[in-house]
Formats: C-alpha cells, sequence, structure tokens
C-alpha cells in the first residue's frame, strides 16, 4: 500500500529568505537553527511510498537533487546533515512519527536572480528523460566536495560523460567527448583546439586512476575542469529546456562541429544560465588558486624538513 509520508531532515547551513518557507512543492522550510559553524535548516519533504524506510531514501534523493542544483547554480554548498536524527511521519493511517537514529561556505548571491532566472530549470533538470543531467549535477557536487586532484578529476570527467556522451556510444569517446567540449564551450578555433586537448589529456589520466595505474597527480592537476563542468551543465541545462531529449542536444553540437556557421545558434541557445549573473566563476578561481598555493606551502614545507633532517 502506497502512502503519503513527511520527512524531517536536516541541512547544514541556511537558505537565502527569498527561497523560504516553500522551496519547491515538495520541499519546506520548517526552521532554521544555529549561528555561526553550526548553522542548520530543518526540512520537511513530502514524498509518496510504500514504506517509511522508502520514504526516508526517496527523501533523501528529493533532497539532494534540489541540493545539488542549488550548489551547482550558486556555488553555496549545502549538505544533509545525516548524523542527526531523521523523523517521518505517515500522513495517512497511523500517524505515529518514526526516528533514524562543520562549517558551510556561502558566497555572496542575488538570491532575487536565483529565484526568477535559476530555479524554474529545476523542473528541467528532474524532468523524467533528463537523468543525464542529475548524473552530472551530482558529480560535480561530488568533484566540489572532494579531497584530492584526483577525485576531482574522476568526478568532473564522469560528469561530462553523463553530458556529451549517449548510451549507445562504446567507441571513441575520448574523441568524441574532447570534440564536444571544446566546440560547446571554446569562443573560437585556437581556443578549441587548447580545450580539445586539455580534455583529451584529462580523460587519459582519468582512464589511467580508474585502471590503477601509479599515477603522481599534482595538486593543481584539474586545472579549470571543474569549471568546464560546471559551464556545461549550465549550457545543457538551457537546451535541455528547447531540445526534447538529450540526443537531440548532441547531434547539434555535432553538427556545429562540422559546419561552424551553427555555432552562434548553439552559444546563443545554450547561454541563458551562462549568462545569469550567479555565475561568477572567478570566484571559484581564486578559491581553487588559494586551496593549491596552500597545498604547495605544504608540500615545499615537507621537502625542507626532510632535507634537513638528511
Amino acid at each position: 500500500m502506497v502512502d503519503d509520508y513527511e520527512v524531517v531532515l536536516h541541512i547544514r547551513g541556511f537558505f537565502p529568505k527569498e527561497l523560504k518557507p516553500q522551496l519547491t512543492k515538495d520541499i519546506k522550510v520548517i526552521k532554521e537553527i544555529g549561528r555561526g559553524v553550526k548553522k542548520e535548516t530543518i526540512l520537511s519533504v513530502t514524498v509518496n511510498s510504500e514504506s517509511e524506510l522508502h520514504a526516508y531514501e526517496e527523501a533523501k534523493n528529493i533532497t539532494n537533487y534540489f541540493l545539488g542544483f542549488y550548489s551547482f547554480s550558486t556555488l553555496n554548498d549545502l549538505r544533509i546533515e545525516l548524523s542527526k536524527d531523521i523523523k517521518i511521519i505517515k500522513l495517512t493511517g497511523d500517524r505515529e512519527p518514526i526516528h533514524f537514529g562543520n562549517e558551510t561556505f556561502i558566497r555572496d548571491i542575488d538570491t532575487k536572480i536565483f529565484v526568477k532566472s535559476i530555479l524554474p530549470y529545476y523542473a528541467i533538470a528532474i524532468k523524467k528523460g533528463n537523468e543525464y543531467l542529475k548524473i552530472a549535477i551530482e558529480y560535480l557536487r561530488r568533484a566540489r566536495d572532494a579531497d584530492s586532484p584526483a577525485l576531482i578529476i574522476l568526478d568532473c570527467i564522469s560528469a561530462l560523460e553523463a553530458l556529451f556522451s549517449t548510451k549507445n556510444e562504446k567507441q571513441e569517446i575520448s574523441y568524441r567527448l574532447s570534440n564536444r567540449v571544446a566546440t560547446l564551450l571554446a569562443d573560437n578555433k585556437n581556443e578549441r583546439n587548447i580545450l580539445r586537448n586539455e580534455i583529451r589529456n584529462y580523460y587519459n589520466l582519468r582512464s589511467k586512476l580508474v585502471h590503477g595505474s601509479v599515477v603522481d597527480v599534482e595538486p593543481n592537476a584539474f586545472g579549470n575542469l571543474v569549471i568546464y563542468v560546471s559551464e556545461s551543465t549550465a549550457r545543457f541545462l538551457a537546451l535541455a529546456q528547447k531540445y526534447e531529449n538529450q540526443d537531440k542536444i548532441i547531434d547539434m553540437i555535432d553538427e556545429a562541429m562540422i559546419d561552424n556557421t551553427i555555432i552562434p545558434k548553439l552559444k546563443k541557445e545554450s547561454s541563458a544560465l551562462r549568462d545569469v549573473k550567479e555565475f561568477e566563476y572567478q570566484k571559484y578561481i581564486k578559491r581553487v588558486k588559494s586551496e593549491i598555493n596552500k597545498q604547495k606551502l605544504k608540500s615545499n614545507t615537507k621537502i625542507k624538513k626532510k632535507r634537513r633532517k638528511n
């Protein structure tokens, strides 16, 4: 028997006031608690499910999809706090509640622009048939949360594969992927050549990592890969509003590779989200460079200590 459930989840961090109290038709803000590094938002997620356990998993999935979309489009990473008690309330029949036994880095955003210009694309991200967008957003989210350059590369290439590869493609993935990414993102022939080679090198490095090769991955090995994935996802979301499925989008990108006169149309139709003020990638670049410099400093300090001992 299928029943309606309300699942109460804790989220690390706060949402901007323009998103309260109703985030989507299924997700509602109940209240906010704490301050500083202990800030939390308590969400109510309504699901239709056959059991409490399934309701919990479904609520997590729905919330993670939204948080991934929110994170991708604002660069504000919020997470479900799984260490907290989770309350599940059956809204039909027996309504007895069931309990299952850090600092959030918030960036300045124009929340009115997010609500007006970005949030409507959430419906596209979760639309049936657009699972590739969900996958790309989730891998991008994982990449931002990864604690090693190798993991960032693995997650980013997986996100690009989800976007730029179709189910039936089994061969020449590196060639197809690098050419499609370059065609969609680069602004001229020279940039396309550079980006094509860059993506191909990332893909080859990822293949070595996946197949267990011993690879010495430098702290800054991922370069601007996270930014390429962010922009690709934004452009695919815009295109998914215009074209009925992923195959149509990829066909258009492939045609643009052959006929350069199609590129202006491709750029224009994919720019709706890319041009929104919230995609301030320079902020992300600065943070990445800052982290790289910290890692280099630690590495140099270790080398100096070893030299002193020797």
